[in-house]
């Protein structure tokens, strides 16, 4: 179980270091101790009356250290205690939440898997990165079953929730393949995701992070991609029919050999995006930003376009209709 194997791991490395530590400065004192009082014993063998007093007052300063060191390990006990505890209650919780998402025969308990493990992420940064990757690899097996959509829309909810990922390290999310057909997204963050070949056809992704995102053969008919930012994502041969990226940033995308069919592109900023060998026929163009855009070779057949910023950009294309 890897969210298992990796708090055990983390929790002896973290007991054993202040434990090691705490070994070698207690020697230390000790010897630095044993030294002087050595010392101060030789002196008062041979009647020397401060080298008594020197003794007595080492003594005095043993027992006070002896009676720190057993204060500051209870404290150092009760504070382990406390955190082996909260370990094995996150591994239980965690095998139960697992124990629900695999209940294939009950929504209900999917569902609450799903809202259990972003409780764990939650409660427990060091431990998302294996969430993450149960919460895909169930997204993905879900895929061939369209009973089970709610939970399938509660995990990608849980998946792109920028607080929870946007703050600790974590690989992009593995969606390769996976069924998306129809879910709200709408402001996911998802930078970075692997999406090939998804299907993510009438997804509502408006407002949402794709950018540096691979959905390269995804289909993505009529989803609604209003103002979402795209920026350094590859679409490369995607199914693009009638999607909507009205104020979309696409920004250093790549639509190659896309298929943009009647889709809109009112507004969006499309500066130094690749549009290379794509089909943009009777595509709405109107005050998209198209500044050193790539068309050769596209197909822009009866695309409407009001107003256009071309700097070097698109070619003319052949009767636009106004």
């Amino acid at each position: 179980m890897p969210l298992a194997t990796s708090s055990s791991q983390r929790t002896r490395v973290r007991y054993l270091v202040p434990v090691v530590l705490a070994c070698i400065v207690l020697v230390a004192v000790l010897w630095q101790w044993l030294t002087l009082y050595l010392s101060a014993s030789a002196s008062a063998v041979r009647g020397d009356l401060n080298g008594v007093e020197q003794s007595n007052e080492l003594l005095r300063t043993a027992f006070q250290l002896v009676g720190g060191l057993v204060v500051t390990f209870s404290i150092w006990s009760a504070w382990k205690s406390y955190h082996l505890a909260r370990e094995g209650q996150i591994t239980d919780r965690f095998s139960h939440a697992i124990d629900q998402l695999g209940a294939h025969d009950s929504l209900v308990k999917q569902l609450g898997g799903v809202f259990a493990l972003e409780r764990i992420a939650r409660d427990s940064p060091p431990d998302r990165e294996p969430i993450l990757e149960i919460l895909t690899a169930f997204i993905r097996a879900s895929a061939q079953d369209p009973s089970g959509r709610g939970p399938v829309q509660s995990a990608m909810r849980t998946i792109g929730r920028a607080e929870l990922w946007t703050a600790w390290p974590h690989p992009p999310p593995d969606l390769q393949g996976a069924d998306l057909r129809g879910l709200d997204l709408r402001g996911a963050y998802l930078k970075g995701a692997d999406l090939r070949g998804a299907k993510l056809d009438g997804a509502k992704l408006s407002r949402a992070d794709l950018s540096e995102a691979d959905l390269s053969g995804a289909s993505l008919s009529d989803a609604d991609l209003s103002g979402a930012m795209l920026r350094s994502a590859m679409l490369n041969d995607c199914k693009l029919e009638r999607a909507n990226f009205h104020q979309a940033d696409l920004r250093h995308a790549a639509f190659r050999r896309a298929d943009l069919t009647r889709v809109s592109l009112a507004s969006a900023q499309a500066s130094h995006t690749d549009f290379r060998d794509a089909t943009l026929v009777e595509a709405v163009l109107s005050d998209a930003t198209f500044t050193n855009a790539k068309f050769d070779g596209s197909n822009a057949e009866n695309a409407r376009i009001k107003q256009k910023i071309l700097k070097a950009g698109p070619p003319d294309f052949s009767s636009p209709t106004q």
